[in-house]
């Protein structure tokens, strides 16, 4: 393998570990709003129905993203 190649393969390792941790970033950011939100939920209040959609949207985000942000990469 040349050194061209090496280099363009390390650099694509690096954008998939970069993108690895945004994802996970973004994983735990929407976990702590889910959080939030599950703590302002009222069953009474006029907006339950528009946060409970809120909720579950963000529960489907959640786990969409944690089937794509592995524990650890492997190459």
């Amino acid at each position: 393998m040349d050194d061209l190649l090496a280099n363009r393969i390390r650099r694509l390792e690096n954008q998939v570990n970069a993108v690895v941790t945004q994802l996970s970033r973004t994983n735990t950011d929407l976990i702590e709003l889910y959080g939030e939100l599950h703590n302002c939920y009222d069953p009474d209040s006029s907006r339950a129905i528009e946060l409970e959609k809120k909720i579950e949207i963000i529960q489907i985000r959640i786990q969409a993203l944690s089937t794509l942000t592995p524990r650890e990469v492997r190459y």
